[in-house]
């Protein structure tokens, strides 16, 4: 395998993430990082997505050790539940039901890693949201659009699940699946400069 050109790795296939990180001008390569996604007994939610996103950073980070490679992995908490990504519509209207009208944490775990310098940071993300109250005809309308599938919570809020939101108080781009203002000072630390010319 050659290594990558770049010295900064997105441990993700997630074109969401890809997008955010390009929006700060930073050059980078995105490689899927594969791994187990298991909550252990008795996890708290932050300590989960944490424990996750280095076990992708680390995945990467073994084959480039020389890269600095960004790791993360998106929750949606509603009283104290994860609620998963939905393969099929039906779950994901059941998502959309219980989360409706109610306040749930969007919570993302980064971590950065670089092996030849021996660094790796982590940390944890809290976003609290609230839903607006939705009908069965406005639940069912969402779903036909297939975009819950597959997300976190059932909905992406970068794209039409905005109109779901009623309030947002924290982070946008945690909510997104990348909390920037924190990936940029762990990556200050990690001594990545942000506001090279490039």
């Amino acid at each position: 395998m050659k290594r990558p050109k770049f010295p900064l790795i997105l441990a993700s296939n997630s074109p969401r993430r890809s997008a955010l990180l390009s929006q700060i001008n930073l050059k980078f390569i995105a490689l899927p990082a594969r791994i187990k996604e298991q909550i252990l007994h008795n996890e708290k939610p932050e300590d989960y997505v944490e424990r996750i996103a280095l076990a992708k950073s680390n995945r990467i980070a073994k084959k480039y050790p020389n890269s600095t490679v960004i790791g993360a992995d998106t929750i949606v908490v509603l009283e104290n539940k994860i609620l998963g990504k939905p393969k099929t519509k039906i779950k994901a209207k059941e998502m959309l039901r219980e989360l409706q009208g109610k306040k749930h944490k969007v919570i993302t775990g980064i971590s950065v890693i670089n092996k030849s310098k021996n660094i790796e940071l982590s940390q944890a993300i809290k976003t609290d949201v609230k839903m607006k109250a939705l009908s069965e005809k406005e639940i069912d309308g969402y779903v036909r659009t297939k975009e819950p599938l597959d997300k976190a919570g059932a909905y992406a809020i970068q794209e039409i699940g905005a109109v779901l939101i009623d309030e947002i108080k924290g982070s946008y781009t945690n909510v997104v699946g990348l909390p920037l203002e924190a990936l940029c000072e762990l990556l200050r630390k990690a001594e990545i400069e942000i506001w090279k010319k490039r």
